[in-house]
């Protein structure tokens, strides 16, 4: 059901007519393929132009895409949880999107096309201060 909705004509449509605000994340310059520093702006072209160049995303994207919203109510009916789905969206040989990062909330990754590997560690220590 899902993989079938979201697809990358059905994205790009939402994308190109402005009906899904999104962003693009790109690695710095100076950043190796596991570390170093990202930046995110709003996109400029259309989408399949942009992720030739960098990973394209959406955050709350279930408020723009019927799919995507159903999704968050299941998980709200299951879990009892306030869910958001932000979508990610990079070329095929894209291998970094992002570096190494914590995010502040709790993540749950379900991959709707293509293969990834996910890498995932312990958070760091938080200092009192």
């Amino acid at each position: 059901l899902i993989r079938d909705a979201i697809t990358l004509p059905t994205i790009s449509d939402l994308v190109d007519t402005g009906k899904l605000p999104v962003g693009c994340a790109s690695l710095s310059r100076s950043s190796s393929s596991s570390s170093g520093s990202w930046t995110s702006q709003p996109i400029r072209g259309s989408l399949v132009d942009m992720l030739e160049k960098s990973t394209v995303y959406a955050n709350n994207a279930g408020m723009y895409s019927p799919i995507l919203a159903q999704v968050c109510l299941g998980g709200v009916e299951s879990l009892g949880w306030p869910i958001t789905c932000n979508t990610y969206m990079s070329s095929s040989g894209k291998t970094v999107s992002v570096p190494p990062h914590t995010d502040r909330q709790d993540v749950l990754v379900l991959q709707t096309q293509g293969s990834k590997r996910w890498a995932i560690y312990a958070p760091p220590a938080v200092e009192d201060g």
